[in-house]
């Protein structure tokens, strides 16, 4: 591999060796003097909850990287993609707020998968609420802290949890003294619209140390920073999108809060409960067309998403003796609505199948082919087939433009209880888990042309006033799942220096799903399943700890994490891929060792991993979507079938990688770090999806090495106050955006979603402040070489076929002000 170059050229290692702005890797940063003034006795230690109790991160036998709040506030993380770019273990693929994928060790299937779950599980607090590429993304506002827990989580996680867990903290209330906060952040950029965040906490003591409230409040816009400029339909020309132009489209709003209670009704048990909600709403998405111009795209309909969420949780924590109880009831409920303009799509499908298959001419399905057998006064007829055409002799037929919308709902019930004793020589964890959620949705596909044709009119004719929608496609989904688990973890130390652990979690799984498509909506000629599926199993996990003293550690463990298996929504029985598919497990085996050095002043910690993925589970087309041949027979040859997108198990995958982290305070005015990636993840055996997919590919959207690092000086100035300035830098690989390795046609040429490349690319931030204990007053500049990243390019809308593009970019460079005060 070449040798990794910043922006402008210079070798890592020396911009690291001068350094030169560089990013945080994952550990708390004690970057400015204390309070009292005192000289650091070293690096901070941060106390983790990542095995259900409370100890520091350099005692936990396994890989895990931390950020603190400080951390958060410090490096200017505001959303879960800001966080992400921090951690090196982990890997964020997403093309606005709450449409993300959260990706561990390089454990990747196709990055567009909508029904597949998700291979890494997101937590806030005590409750998991992964979805399928639209991960919910709270505000960074008032969190204790985030915790990247890498590799298989299964056995205290559970399902998701099969690569790796994602956990965001909050802060709680304090019933012993009364504090709050006030904080403000504006920025601005050549390229970039303003932006803004107020934000807000209180921490009110009611009952002195019994009883405290707290409450968090914000409101943000993150301003946009992509052009819609004029452009022409894709087909034909004959249509331009005058009426959208408009800069810095994708503006994003959020506005939450937070409201959480504690009493401590004795010395032994305490009740707190707790209520969260955001509302976000996007006016346009991060992705632009670089063969129209640097953040440029050409758009016809508007990119719009509303997402709003509330979580509730309530946790009663105790003791009986020797041996502590937690319950944690909770419950997450979610209302997605979204539209996006498909007219590469729409204009695609036109183009390669009206002119050959009239009934799949978007009012003209097969299921309802008795409603099109005939003439309407002799007027465009397929000769073949005797059905009316889409929309013959209206204008701008054939220069097809569109846009799709989604309804969609989701609810989530989770109940945990957790025994757990800690003694001198053992501790032990025996839980219960319970999950019920469910998620609703309807998926339409909309073209102007619909409304001027003459299958609408027919349509509306026949059955106006009971309805017609103006949909040439709608779908919808209604699936519904129900999970048990028991889980325990046993560790005993068999001497000062040896300890042992294992654990072990129990599952099961069912789901039941409805799915149906409407051809037009409300007609009743619908293609509808109903199928179930789902599984029981166990993963196992243990690991051996030895100290080699007080402050350096090794290990050694191995884990497995798994994804449940369930149902697909076969709308025929030929299909290539089976109805139900089939869990896919990650075995995972890792060395590592946690150490530090010089009184706490210097701390290193490096895990080696290795990993089997086998029975792989995959989302793609199923290949029966393939025109027949000469002499084949669809429902034997599996050919002509509809165009059904299903989950299928593919074959077995595999990674290899190491994590590296230093953490450095060589002196009270100076910290340091840097945090280290690699991982080589790919599939380990030859097997077909759209196309063959040799043994050794890639797997999408991993970059083989990344890394971040910073410097940061401290220094005292005037009474009391202390200045500071930070640099942080973060670098990533190239990538590939999809694992089927499809080359680019030319314009007009269909051989299937091409595979990118993703280009390296590294970004800086620099910070300076002045702070006090009560206040800070910080300038920055993100993305100080204003570097342009491919994130992600789609190739699933089709925009290949008539030679454009939809990459997802960064922001552009910014400067901004933040300002801090803190009452206590």
């Amino acid at each position: 591999m070449a040798e990794v170059m910043t922006t402008d050229g210079i070798p890592v290692k020396s911009a690291l060796a001068v350094a030169v702005s560089m990013a945080v890797a994952g550990h708390a940063d004690e970057a400015r003097a204390q309070e009292d003034g005192a000289s650091r006795s070293g690096i901070e230690e941060i106390t983790v909850t990542a095995r259900k109790r409370e100890e520091s991160l350099q005692d936990v036998g396994g890989s895990i990287q931390a950020l603190t709040g400080d951390d958060l506030k410090n490096q200017g993380l505001l959303n879960l993609e800001d966080t992400i770019r921090m951690l090196p273990s982990v890997s964020h693929v997403g093309s606005v707020a709450g449409a993300n994928k959260i990706i561990f060790r390089g454990v990747s299937d196709n990055p567009g998968a909508f029904i597949a779950a998700s291979s890494s599980a997101l937590y806030i607090d005590e409750q998991p609420l992964t979805q399928f590429s639209v991960n919910p993304e709270p505000r960074m506002i008032d969190i204790e802290r985030v915790e990247a827990l890498a590799g298989p989580q299964g056995t205290l996680y559970g399902d998701s949890s099969q690569s790796g867990t994602l956990r965001i903290i909050t802060n709680k209330p304090d019933p012993t003294e009364f504090s709050a906060n006030a904080e403000m952040m504006v920025r601005k950029g050549e390229d970039s619209s303003m932006s803004h965040e107020v934000s807000g906490w209180i921490n009110m003591p009611l009952i002195e140390d019994k009883f405290a409230i707290r409450l968090v409040g914000y409101t943000a816009e993150d301003g946009g920073f992509i052009d819609n400029v004029l452009g022409v339909s894709p087909m034909r020309g004959t249509r331009n999108n005058a009426n959208l132009v408009q800069d810095d489209i994708n503006t994003v709003d959020f506005v939450g809060g937070r409201i959480s209670a504690k009493w401590f009704v004795n010395d032994e048990w305490s009740i707190t409960a707790s209520a969260m909600s955001q509302k976000m709403e996007a006016k346009g998405l991060n992705d632009y067309d670089p063969g129209v111009g640097d953040l440029q795209t050409v758009k016809f309909f508007r990119d719009t998403r509303d997402d709003e969420w509330t979580q509730g949780a309530l946790t009663i924590e105790g003791s009986f003796g020797s041996v502590d109880v937690v319950s944690i009831t909770s419950y997450f409920d979610r209302k997605l609505d979204y539209t996006f303009d498909r007219t590469t799509y729409s204009a695609y499908f036109n183009y390669n199948f009206c002119p050959l298959f009239a009934t799949y001419c978007w009012s003209g399905f097969s299921g309802a082919e008795n409603h099109y057998f005939g003439t309407i006064g002799g007027i465009d007829v397929d000769p073949n087939t005797g059905y009316l055409y889409w929309g013959r002799g209206i204008p701008n037929d054939q220069d097809t433009i569109g846009f799709n919308t989604q309804d969609q709902e989701n609810d989530r019930f989770t109940q945990e209880i957790r025994l757990s004793q800690t003694t001198d020589n053992y501790r032990w964890v025996l839980g219960a888990f319970y999950e019920e959620k469910s998620e609703n949705w309807e998926y339409r596909a909309r073209t102007p042309e619909f409304l001027e044709s003459l299958s609408y009119a027919y349509w509306t004719y026949l059955y106006a006033p009971s309805g017609v929608d103006p949909s040439w496609w709608l779908s919808g989904d209604d699936t519904e799942w129900e999970q048990w688990a028991v889980f325990g973890n046993f560790s005993y130390n068999f001497t000062d220096q040896l300890t042992a652990e294992v654990g072990v979690r129990f599952f099961d799984q069912e789901m039941d799903r409805f799915y149906f498509v409407d051809k037009p909506f409300l007609v009743g000629f619908r293609d509808s399943t109903s199928p179930q599926g789902g599984n029981d199993d166990f993963v196992p996990k243990v690991t051996v700890q030895y100290a080699i003293d007080d402050e350096k550690m090794i290990y050694a463990l191995y884990s497995e994490g798994f994804r449940s298996g369930g149902a697909n929504r076969n709308r025929t029985p030929f299909t290539v891929f089976p109805q139900v598919y089939e869990p896919d497990l990650l075995k995972n085996f890792e060395v590592g060792a946690k150490t530090r050095w010089f009184d706490g002043r210097l701390q290193i910690n490096a895990t080696v991993y290795s990993g089997q993925w086998e029975n792989y589970q995959i989302e793609a087309v199923d290949p029966s979507f393939r025109l027949c041949q000469p002499g084949e027979i669809a429902d034997v040859d599996f050919c002509n079938q509809p165009f059904q997108v299903m989950v299928a198990n593919v074959g077995d995958a595999e990674q290899f990688g190491v994590e590296f982290d230093l953490r450095a305070a060589p002196n009270d005015m100076v910290d340091l770090g840097l945090s280290v990636g690699y991982v080589k993840a790919e599939t380990s055996e030859e097997f077909e999806v759209t196309v063959p997919v040799p043994k050794g590919s890639q797997l999408p959207n991993v970059p083989e090495l990344k890394l971040s690092a910073f410097t940061q000086f401290n220094w005292p100035v005037m009474q009391g106050e202390t200045a500071y300035l930070r640099g942080q830098y973060t670098w990533q690989d190239e990538s590939l955006n999809q694992l089927e390795a499809i080359a680019p046609g030319a314009p007009g040429d269909f051989t299937g979603a091409p595979q990118y490349g993703q280009p390296s690319y590294g970004i800086m931030d620099l910070r300076a402040g002045l702070t006090s204990d009560n206040w800070t007053l910080e300038g920055f500049v993100s993305n100080v070489f204003d570097e342009r990243a491919d994130l992600y390019n789609n190739s699933l809308f089709l925009d290949y076929f008539f030679g454009r593009q939809r990459v997802t970019a960064n922001r552009p460079r910014e400067f901004g002000v933040r300002f801090s005060y803190t009452w206590q």
